[in-house]
């Protein structure tokens, strides 16, 4: 009877992970912007990468774009020459660094 207990639990367990990463799958793993004016958005990029970057000189390691409050924004995510990871918001339009956290 253990067995088929155990046995029921892993299914179980199995089961609910298979729903949890099938709810985030690769096509829809957040909304993302559409952007109607390339060039203008490569250039925000480009300013608000450059901001972390001298608050933080290091390597970049990842950006993302997403919408907050009705404004784009950009996580860039930093490891600085002192080894330790920045997480630094800045909004697009406005190239102003809202958020900048040290990550653990």
């Amino acid at each position: 009877m253990n067995k088929l207990l155990l046995a029921a639990l892993i299914l179980s367990l199995a089961a609910l992970g298979y729903l949890g990463f099938k709810q985030y799958g690769d096509d829809d793993y957040g909304s993302r912007p559409t952007i109607a004016d390339a060039a203008n958005h490569n250039n925000q990029m480009n300013e608000c990468v450059k901001l972390a970057l001298e608050k933080h000189p290091g390597a970049m390691l990842e950006t993302e774009v997403e919408m907050e409050d009705g404004q784009l924004i950009t996580d860039v995510d930093i490891q600085g020459d002192d080894g330790k990871k920045w997480e630094v918001e800045c909004v697009l339009a406005t190239k102003e660094l809202i958020e900048d956290k040290l990550e653990n």
